[in-house]
């Protein structure tokens, strides 16, 4: 599977259509310069965010990625996020993990692994940490 990402300009407050990754990481936005030329221009700018795809889709066939805000049945609305994070089952057992998965807290201190039937089947992109920061305002 060949990752997939999208990237927000948090400057221009929009998600950024033309963009690359260099060998070394950076990230590059593809804009077209202001004269009548039709060739795109890479210009590296620090305040582009970078999201990885999950390679899950919600019940509607929407994509999920990296800061996006999901809802379970319209219940709590959780955001996906990747890397290390604890798991804590019953009587105080601790699972370490790393990947993707949901913060369902008030405090970020609640995580939920990303299962693939439950996602395809109960879950729904309602927006993203970016464009929709009014649907974590309840969780402040």
């Amino acid at each position: 599977m060949t990752p997939k990402f999208r990237v927000w300009d948090s400057v221009e407050k929009k998600f950024v259509e033309h963009f690359f990754i260099t060998d070394n990481g950076l990230i590059c936005n593809m804009e077209k310069p202001t004269s009548d030329s039709k060739l795109l221009i890479p210009i590296e700018k620090s305040e582009l965010i970078l999201m990885q795809s999950t390679g899950l889709k919600d019940k509607n066939g929407v994509e999920i990625f990296e800061e996006d805000v999901v809802s379970r049945n319209s219940g709590m609305p959780s955001v996906v996020k990747f890397g290390k994070w604890i798991y804590e089952e019953d009587f105080g057992y601790k699972i370490k993990n790393i990947g993707f998965h949901l913060n369902s807290s008030y405090d970020d201190e609640w995580f939920q692994a990303m299962d693939y039937e439950d996602i395809r089947k109960n879950y729904e992109v309602i927006g993203n940490i970016y464009e929709n920061p009014e649907l974590l305002e309840d969780k402040e």
